[in-house]
């Protein structure tokens, strides 16, 4: 028979089982501090009508992974869980109370070009508040990500806040006369000044709507200049409100996160052409290279898709897989279960088995040996695998305990005796 060569395709990615503990302990994390915040959670389905997911702006469509099913049906797997929300909302609509606070977690697909931290397959984390349009709200989500990121001890971060609305009246008045296609354009080039530099996205903005250079210089200078809002003030009495809020909704969210943890920065687009108030990107300040691992804003036209009435949305994505990439880099690989046991070929395999069962009784995770290895081996696999502990039957009155970080070593006559030493070690002078 051929031999088929092992290989994945590019952009997705094998999940070890010490990863995977790693990612289920943050999404249970992440599960544990929303319902404190009253989200209920939320599954909808990987795969959608193509027309469900497709047209709403920014560069999404070349990005989703089309195609026919058995059905001749055309369909799409999901890019974001934000669109799924929106149809589920519609879908139901006069069915889920409203206000409502929606968790979901799940894997998004994106055929982007693959890099650090960003793959074509990975897991988000969303939360949205469907059904009010209020600072209440905006505040709340950003409450929330400061918690969580908090929660999860990812160390400094800093949340970048924008204003769709004010970044449209900065359009307006310095690039007026643009359609919805060219302000699209504007938008997917400032969404890349991270990336390419404010000189490069004047060019790029130049180029894609047929405006000077100079004046795609103005703009780019104006939402990158702290002042941008003091120079919109008084133009309109509705642009002075958003204005108010804005600013208020970034205020009293560092009143509670206790630091100036958010900060208000009008070159926030999101490319997307779906968000339509306060958008915002939060970055880890040792992680700058890996970008926004949490990212999000105010939709409130996205549901009027599928409706004639606006369900107002605001809402948030923890991009799950590039923050396990930040938490995980130099770490070793750990073992499932923090004890390794194995026994003496004199030692019955009946008390191995009773030992590792009155241990997992207490709550402690044994992986007990069913190979066959010199005791030199044994320990070498326990140090590669990442065990915690090794508990070694050396005879049946011979029971030892090595932890592996320290090598300290611990000798026990019986399995009551090691048993009274892990579940309750004496208290250290």
């Amino acid at each position: 028979m051929k031999k088929i060569k092992a290989q994945k395709l590019k952009g997705f990615m094998d999940v070890a089982p010490h990863e995977m503990r790693q990612k289920a302990a943050m999404m249970e994390k992440i599960r544990q501090v929303a319902e404190l915040f009253g989200f209920g959670i939320l599954s909808t389905p990987t795969l959608e009508y193509s027309e469900t997911l497709l047209g709403v702006g920014g560069e999404t469509d070349k990005q989703v992974f089309r195609f026919r099913d058995n059905g001749d049906r055309d369909v799409c797997l999901r890019f974001d869980l934000t669109l799924p929300l929106a149809r589920y909302i519609a879908e139901n609509y006069g069915k889920v109370p409203l206000p409502a606070k929606c968790l979901q977690m799940g894997n998004v697909f994106r055929a982007e070009k693959p890099q650090k931290g960003r793959y074509r397959e990975f897991t988000q984390c969303d939360l949205d508040i469907v059904g009010v349009d209020s600072m209440d709200a905006d505040v709340e989500v950003l409450v929330f990500v400061t918690q969580i990121l908090r929660a999860l001890q990812v160390g400094e971060f800093v949340v970048r806040v924008g204003n769709r609305s004010i970044l449209n009246a900065l359009q307006q008045q310095l690039l007026p006369g643009l359609d919805d296609a060219g302000w699209q354009s504007v938008l997917i080039a400032v969404d890349k000044l991270d990336k390419i530099g404010e000189d490069a996205v004047a060019q790029l903005i130049a180029d894609e709507v047929q405006v000077s250079r100079e004046d795609a210089a103005r703009f780019v200078a104006a939402i990158t200049d702290a002042n941008a809002l003091e120079q919109l003030l008084g133009k309109s009495a509705e642009l002075d409100a958003q204005i108010q809020r804005f600013t208020q909704t970034c205020q009293v969210v560092n009143q509670s996160a206790g630091e100036d943890v958010v900060k208000v920065d009008l070159s926030i687009a999101r490319g997307l052409g779906y968000y339509t108030g306060m958008v915002f990107e939060t970055n880890l300040l040792q992680h700058l290279s890996l970008g926004s691992v949490c990212s999000g804003g105010r939709y409130n036209g996205l549901v009027s898709r599928f409706l004639r009435d606006e369900v107002p949305c605001v809402g948030l994505s923890v991009g799950l897989s590039r923050l396990q990439a930040a938490l995980s880099e130099g770490q070793s690989a750990q073992s499932v279960a923090p004890i390794y046991l194995f026994r003496a070929e004199e030692v019955p395999l009946a008390q191995a088995v009773s030992l590792a069962a009155a241990l997992r009784a207490e709550g402690l995770g044994v992986d007990l040996s069913i190979k066959k290895r010199k005791l030199a081996q044994h320990f070498k696999h326990a140090d590669k695998a990442g065990f915690a502990q090794v508990i070694y039957l050396a005879a049946a009155e011979d029971i030892r305990c090595k932890q592996m970080s320290s090598g300290e070593e611990a000798s026990y006559a019986s399995a009551a005796a090691l048993l009274q030493d892990l579940v309750s070690p004496p208290a250290q002078p």
